[in-house]
């Protein structure tokens, strides 16, 4: 199961136009349901193996969706940070993504996830195949406990600390 989130799905700069792109060209597609979380995701009428969940509002519903998904797919073209990296990393579920933004920070490659090489389609369905072919080389346990050693609550604000008494 692959996972998309976006508020808006639509919106160009999250890439799911890409995503469709990819997976219409997957080996595997008939094996491969994607979920979307989000508003606007009229298009998994057009298909029999996605599904929209709708907007998720719910933290622990959220959690149970990137826990439940082997792969969470962010083919954002823009993105400052990428709070659903983190947040995936937080249950353990490796991403591919492009690197885009805050995203060459948080995917640490063939660790917890994998960053295409350049923002395409082709690249996408490359990266999403090697994934799901070498889904036993990430350990979900340590995607997790690495992730919350970077990005807890508590580290974090202790950063802002720093940072405010800096100024």
């Amino acid at each position: 199961m692959l996972l998309f989130i976006a508020d808006d799905i639509n919106n160009k700069r999250k890439g799911f136009n890409i995503l469709l792109k990819a997976y219409k060209n997957l080996r595997q597609k008939d094996n491969i349901i994607i979920c979307t979380a989000g508003s606007n995701a009229n298009v998994s009428r057009d298909y029999n193996n996605i599904y929209n969940l709708g907007k998720i509002y719910d933290e622990r519903l959220l959690s149970m969706a990137y826990s439940a998904a082997d792969i969470l797919i962010n083919p954002a073209l823009e993105e400052a940070f990428g709070n659903t990296v983190i947040e995936s990393s937080m249950c353990g579920t490796p991403v591919v993504g492009f690197a885009a933004g805050g995203l060459n920070d948080t995917i640490i490659q063939n660790h917890n996830g994998r960053l295409c090489k350049e923002i395409s389609s082709d690249d996408l369905k490359e990266e999403i195949e090697y994934t799901i072919d070498n889904i036993n080389t990430f350990n979900r346990e340590e995607i997790r406990k690495e992730t919350e050693k970077k990005y807890s609550l508590r580290i974090q604000a202790n950063r802002y600390i720093v940072i405010y008494n800096t100024i």
